[in-house]
């Protein structure tokens, strides 16, 4: 993983930390997606590497963890909630920059 996605979910993990239990669960259910979010997210992880708006290495992060060749809900269950937020966050950001979000 790169330093720079290294260091955001690290930050991300110290926040998550401070939360209470049911401040968690409620950021886990607010962060529920389904399948066609997923493929939308690796689309959208897709074209901002050809955009060069991410690194082969972040690219390749993002793809795997939301699930490579098969996208889907079941791969982002099994995410941490730090990593859920920090893509949900780096997303909305790239959705942005490509006219979607």
């Amino acid at each position: 993983m790169s330093e720079r996605f290294d260091k955001a979910i690290t930050n991300k993990a110290d926040q998550v930390a401070r939360l209470s239990s049911d401040q968690r669960q409620e950021l886990e259910g607010k962060l529920n997606a389904d399948d066609m979010e997923m493929i939308a997210y690796q689309n959208w992880q897709t074209e901002a590497h050809a955009m060069g708006l991410l690194t082969t290495e972040e690219a390749q992060f993002l793809y795997f963890s939301l699930g490579g060749e098969n996208p889907s809900a079941s791969a982002w269950n099994k995410l941490d909630l730090p990593k859920k937020i920090f893509i949900t966050q780096l997303m909305g950001e790239i959705g942005k920059k490509l006219g979607k979000g």
